[in-house]
């Protein structure tokens, strides 16, 4: 079992490479490096086994995403709908708790980070009863 206070995984547009590597940062000092783009955070509900509200955060994420290209260069850009972002998403979160949560009943806050060139998505598990 994982027992670093956090895992983060970063996917990289250009490339579609995924790095990951255990980290110290606090989900607060990770939304502070996140720079200029955008951000959801989730959590899981039944001992780390679904996400809860997961919809509500794939739609949050659409329409800051199509907000943060609208104002790149006054230029409209392709956007891209909620279909497109749980293709992206729900690996990189399965892949994570897989790795993170693997052998633990335990919740986790899941926070996201889009910008620009990458999407990093931060795994913390939740201390206390579930």
């Amino acid at each position: 079992m994982n027992t670093s206070a956090s895992l983060i995984l970063d996917y990289d547009y250009a490339t579609s490479q995924v790095t990951e590597h255990e980290s110290e940062m606090s989900a607060s000092e990770f939304m502070l490096s996140g720079g200029d783009g955008i951000y959801t955070a989730m959590r899981t509900v039944c001992h780390g086994t679904r996400l809860f509200l997961f919809d509500d955060h794939l739609q949050r994420i659409c329409k800051s995403h199509s907000v943060l290209l609208s104002k790149e260069d006054g230029v409209k850009q392709r956007q891209l709908d909620t279909e497109y972002w749980r293709g992206l998403l729900a690996p990189l979160i399965r892949r994570g708790l897989n790795r993170f949560g693997s052998g633990s009943d335990q919740d986790s806050k899941i926070t996201v980070l889009v910008d620009r060139n990458r999407v990093a998505v931060q795994f913390v598990r939740l201390l206390g009863p579930n």
